[in-house]
């Protein structure tokens, strides 16, 4: 405490007196927060309080310094231009229905979010399998995707972020097989996850999807792990990612997927924004994941992807974006005779896809 006595306030005693100060300051004490003035008057009150009961003293001492150490932080506040004060990173991270790492911003400060989107697409493949609607331009898939997502963290030292994310996916087409088991819902998916956000724009990623064939009684899991980075060098931003899939329902081996997606962005601006990328992903089932009794089954997509930024719409109503993109994608033999005959694609097949998202 701050609490020894002076008989005078004169040079030398002011001197003697604020070396005692000075060091109680590299102690760290409370009397860091007091100017010179605030602890001189300190020191002759001292010299009156010694006649006040012990309680009285240490009352008034406290009020004196709470009130100088508001003083103190009110006046540097004021120092500080607008310009340097710390934004809030509006940043926003959450897994995808495949466990995937997606980053982007919302204007919602709260923490809790909602993602939602709409797709068609002229055929319906996962990590490069046929996945239940023949590869045929005629026959249009749609999926419909909600997710809630919840930020458990928003800053930290080992964490940036922590966020969780449940949703749903649901697959629906007019196309019917022969077998008469797809019928126009044809399948529904289940996911959960855990984003962790650490320092220096490294991300991974835990999460959980039940695949499910309403029509058909058909029941998938996964266990799903993910790393990416999303910082940017001298070359640009390449979001390199790392992920893997582990079926949890039956021994199948395991899925191993690694990849970038460099893009970049125009009229930035403008009321409608626009962004290209360029996702390039090579991946491989091992030990009998795509093909029961074979150990490897490999491929490698190329893709464009653009996104419009709906900036007229309030963001009130979320963030919303207009999406457009196609893959082409190479397969071995051993995954493109899978599912033949239903899947007609062959060695080389292209998906495209058109659609919305919202982020609010």
């Amino acid at each position: 405490m701050c609490s020894f006595s002076i008989a005078d306030c004169n040079t030398n005693a002011r001197r003697n007196y604020l070396e005692k100060i000075s060091t109680l300051l590299e102690n760290g004490t409370w009397c860091a927060l007091l100017s010179e003035e605030q602890i001189i008057l300190l020191g002759r009150a001292k010299l009156y309080m010694n006649k006040l009961p012990f309680s009285l003293r240490i009352g008034f001492f406290l009020l004196v310094s709470l009130t100088g150490a508001l003083q103190s932080q009110n006046s540097s506040l004021e120092q500080l231009p607008i310009s340097a004060m710390p934004a809030r990173d509006n940043s926003l991270f959450y897994t995808g229905v495949l466990g995937t790492i997606h980053k982007s911003t919302t204007p919602n400060t709260s923490r809790v979010h909602v993602r939602g989107e709409f797709n068609f697409t002229n055929a319906d493949y996962s990590r490069a399998a046929f996945d239940g609607v023949p590869e045929e331009l005629g026959n249009f898939a749609y999926s419909v995707t909600i997710a809630p997502i919840f930020q458990l963290l928003r800053s930290g030292s080992l964490f940036r972020q922590i966020a969780f994310t449940i949703g749903t996916q649901q697959g629906l087409t007019d196309n019917q097989l022969s077998s008469n088991q797809l019928q126009w819902w044809y399948e529904a998916n289940f996911f959960s996850g855990f984003v962790f956000v650490f320092p220096h724009n490294i991300s991974s990623a835990v999460s959980y999807l039940l695949a499910t064939v309403p029509n058909a009684g058909a029941v998938a899991n996964e266990l799903e792990l993910a790393v990416s980075y999303s910082g940017s060098g001298s070359l640009g931003q390449w979001n390199p990612s790392l992920e893997a899939a582990i079926p949890l329902s039956e021994s199948r081996g395991f899925l191993i997927q690694a990849g970038v997606d460099p893009s970049i962005r125009f009229f930035q601006k403008s009321v409608l924004p626009l962004s290209l990328s360029f996702p390039l992903r090579i991946g491989a089932g091992l030990f009998g994941y795509h093909v029961p009794e074979t150990d490897f089954s490999g491929y490698l997509s190329a893709g464009l992807n653009a996104k419009l930024s709906l900036k007229p719409i309030q963001d009130i109503y979320g963030r919303w974006e207009f999406l457009i993109g196609a893959d082409l994608i190479a397969r071995n033999d051993q995954l493109a005779n899978v599912n033949f005959p239903d899947d007609k694609g062959g060695n080389v097949i292209v998906v495209g896809r058109v659609g919305f998202q919202f982020l609010y």
